[in-house]
């Protein structure tokens, strides 16, 4: 549910007012990245039980955010037929897109991928079913599959059906590619020299009181 509430926020502002302006942001963090360290090579330098809450709850969203942005290549999977896929493949390598360079937070796809939608199908978004666990094709790299769901918009095209799952998907992982790079950009500010949870270590208890000598008054 709140995957389909991102992607329909997102949706409105880029159709609305415009995909610069929504791009800014997304620009920013492809050419110009801030340093960034992931969730797990945070993980590796500070264990999980030594996090204060709320830094445990960003890991735990960054993860989540790590794996939808696998399924969206395990969806983009199961959309295609094996011969929309092999067209789409041969396609791409005949006439291949030269974008630039992927950040480390975004690829460059996404955007132009978006607006190939856009223009050809319109505005129009569905639910995004769940991915697969696993599919067949001979690569797993999102960079490559947007490239042949690309060639295929300049081609033969898709059904408005599975275009409109296509932009509700492509449009939340954009989102979701952003937040994680936000998430990112706060774990590389964390300086690991310095220890984040300092316990207090519980104060010692006072000794019993000594009993007097049998017969002596307290």
């Amino acid at each position: 549910m709140r995957r389909g509430i991102a992607a329909l926020l997102l949706g409105v502002a880029w159709f609305a007012f415009g995909a610069p302006a929504v791009n800014d942001r997304i620009s920013a963090l492809r050419v110009q990245p801030r340093g960034q360290r992931s969730a797990a090579e945070l993980r590796a330098a500070i264990p999980l039980a030594s996090m204060p809450p709320d830094l445990r709850a960003d890991v735990a969203e960054a993860e989540a955010a790590a794996r939808r942005e696998r399924d969206w290549s395990l969806l983009v999977g199961g959309l295609l037929s094996t011969a929309e896929r092999a067209d789409g493949l041969a396609r791409a390598a005949a006439e291949p897109l030269v974008l630039g360079p992927p950040g480390r937070s975004l690829e460059p796809e996404l955007p132009v991928l978006i607006d190939a939608i856009h223009a050809r199908y319109g505005p129009a978004t569905a639910p995004i079913p769940a991915a697969p666990l696993r599919d067949d094709w001979p690569m797993i790299d999102r960079r490559a599959r947007a490239s042949c769901l690309l060639a295929l918009l300049r081609g033969p095209g898709l059904d408005a059906d599975r275009a409109a799952v296509l932009l509700a998907a492509t449009l939340d992982l954009l989102a979701t590619q952003a937040r994680r790079a936000e998430l990112e950009e706060r774990f590389a500010d964390i300086d690991l020299s310095r220890p984040l949870v300092s316990p207090r270590a519980p104060a010692p208890s006072p000794p019993p009181a000594s009993a007097g000598p049998p017969g002596s008054s307290p």
